[in-house]
């Protein structure tokens, strides 16, 4: 919890810059519907010789994120490396995988990226019509942060609650719209550490599942 505040005071901290240097700094906000998922780290709890393991599939309805962006090099005239972090809130339905139970959840993630932008949004002088970013970076992720069972369980929501990071890889695809506004349809994929081998009741072993995130959003900028 107290890596995602700071991250959250260092997206503070892009605002802060936004108002000195208008000209590095871009601001966006975006949604995503129903395409952002998560394979959850697992969560172990021994119990005379086996493990339950407290892995979920958490389906987001609504993700909402920010995205801060910095250009740190101008290539060109539509061209640019920049870093930039996108925190985002999630909330939708984390399904049992071993065990746990199902239940709503609330969750929380903090990608942070170093980016290729290229063509439209690349630098504020950029005149293309579309533009494309790359990026490669690493997500700290907290789920859940708040739940709610919605199946019969015996734990409480902190007990199967995860706390991960991973490696990250983003590309998107930007473009006027209409009204001559910025959007963006974004694609974000992650992978985490991979399954474990864990003794489930009986004797037998199990394999847990490797840790993945995948989205899709809608992002429109604010300030371009």
């Amino acid at each position: 919890m107290r890596r995602l505040i700071y991250v959250i005071l260092i997206q503070l901290g892009f605002v802060s810059l936004h108002a000195q240097n208008s000209q590095l700094f871009f601001l966006s906000g975006g949604l995503s519907i129903a395409t952002d998922v998560l394979i959850t780290e697992s969560k172990f709890e021994e119990m005379n010789g086996y493990s339950m393991n407290y892995q979920h599939l958490q389906l987001n309805y609504t993700t909402l994120m920010l995205n801060g962006r910095m250009n740190i090099i101008s290539i060109g005239e539509s061209a640019s490396l920049s870093v930039s972090t996108i925190p985002s809130v999630g909330f939708g339905m984390a399904y049992e995988i071993f065990d746990g139970g199902s239940w709503y959840s609330l969750g929380a993630s903090v990608p942070a990226f170093v980016e290729f932008n290229f063509g439209n949004a690349s630098q504020y002088n950029a005149v293309q019509d579309f533009g494309v970013v790359v990026g490669v970076g690493y997500e700290y992720t907290v789920y859940p942060l708040l739940a709610y069972p919605v199946s019969e369980t015996q734990i409480e929501a902190h007990e199967y609650r995860k706390i991960w990071s991973q490696p990250v890889f983003e590309c998107g695809l930007r473009y006027y719209n209409k009204k001559n506004r910025v959007k963006e349809v974004n694609f974000k994929l992650g992978y985490g550490d991979k399954g474990k081998d864990f003794i489930i009741f009986g004797g037998n072993t199990e394999l847990s599942k490797q840790v993945l995130s995948f989205r899709i959003s809608f992002i429109r900028f604010f300030n371009y």
